[in-house]
């Protein structure tokens, strides 16, 4: 860290309001080192940042998609030319900007012209790139061309996080969940390109009558709510809770469960798998993305997405007790992503950005 009269001031742009990972990353880089000092907004435009001229270093933004959300395409096209105004006014009076690729690609298909605009401009005005594995680095230089200064900070854990109240007995209690039943657990939106379909053809096809399923997250429509409350009336061993979880009731869920089912399409980062980890859930997902490298070390099963009937050998492979065990190694796993530690790698990329550190010095590898 170079010598100055005053911290860095660092400012994450964010506007993820449910998941803490904004927070939890700026208390883990202010934890990390004092000579910095980090926080979160939840909204960036060309006036905001002309307004603030002078009053950070470095801006550090997360889910650039969400900048430019609206209802209507040309609200969103008025917001995005916004933030890349202010990406380039920012750029211009010698604020550093880092980008971390949470999602490379717009999910299902949203506004993809937006999505390609909104990443050639950050992709290019970025002292710095953040992803959370190699593969999503490898992933950045394949669609993005951008190999300069691109790092690998793992994603960190959620121990701590959420109020866990609940044992294993009186989770699986409150569901009336027996001792002897296997219960697995989809927690996260519940959308499309998460597969909920594909999981709940794979559930009915094992067939076990020990077998359990809990689906709980919130249904970004109507129609899809309808989809998971109906395949909850067929099958009796399926739980549908349709609705955000509130933070106080994560436990209940979590520790009610045996397994955590991520059927993802596509992924970049997992923070439902290191959700999962900080719960002692091992993981069954698909052979793609972030997952293989998660799996490792026994905390989880891989399943072939282009396989027909992967998924089902995956649930059945779970319930005969291949993964039994592998929670505590999913625990472990999650121990050492400490926040702290991941914050001090962030300081690094930073001074990188800054040019106080060569690439070399600043490396996470």
């Amino acid at each position: 860290m170079k010598a100055s009269n005053r911290p860095l001031r660092v400012m994450h742009i964010a506007r993820v309001y449910l998941n803490p990972y904004a927070h939890q990353l700026t208390a883990g880089i202010n934890q990390s080192s004092p000579q910095v000092r980090a926080s979160v907004n939840d909204g960036f435009t060309l006036p905001w940042i002309v307004r603030r001229h002078g009053r950070f270093d470095i801006l550090h933004f997360h889910w650039i998609e969400m900048l430019y959300a609206a209802p209507s395409r040309w609200r969103r096209h008025l917001k995005l030319t916004s933030v890349i105004a202010g990406l380039v006014w920012a750029k211009l009076t010698g604020v550093k900007i880092i980008y971390t690729v949470h999602n490379l690609r717009s999910h299902e298909g949203q506004s993809p012209r937006l999505n390609r605009i909104a990443n050639r401009a950050m992709f290019r005005l970025a002292d710095a790139i953040h992803v959370h594995n190699e593969q999503a680095r490898a992933d950045v230089k394949h669609h993005c061309g951008r190999t300069h200064n691109v790092f690998v900070i793992p994603h960190g854990s959620y121990i701590g996080t959420y109020p866990d109240t609940f044992s294993r007995e009186t989770a699986r209690r409150s569901f009336n969940f027996t001792n002897d039943q296997f219960v697995f657990i989809f927690l996260g939106l519940l959308r499309p390109y998460k597969g909920i379909e594909r999981l709940l053809t794979a559930f009915e096809q094992t067939g076990d009558p020990r077998a359990r399923l809990i689906l709980a997250g919130h249904a970004d429509s109507a129609g899809y709510k309808t989809m998971v409350l109906q395949a909850a009336e067929r099958d009796p061993r399926l739980t549908v809770f349709p609705q955000y979880v509130p933070d106080n009731q994560l436990s209940r869920f979590l520790r009610a469960a045996d397994c955590s089912v991520l059927p993802y399409h596509c992924a970049t980062t997992s923070g439902a798998a290191l959700l999962a980890f900080s719960f002692s859930l091992p993981i069954i997902a698909p052979d793609l993305g972030p997952f293989p490298a998660l799996v490792e070390g026994s905390r989880g099963l891989l399943y072939d997405p282009a396989t027909e009937g992967a998924l089902t050998k995956a649930l059945q492979a779970a319930l005969a007790g291949e993964s039994a065990g592998m929670g505590q190694n999913a625990l472990a796993f999650a121990r050492e992503r400490r926040w702290d530690r991941i914050g001090t790698q962030h300081v690094r990329m930073y001074n990188v950005a800054l040019g106080w550190l060569s690439a070399t010095e600043g490396s996470n590898d």
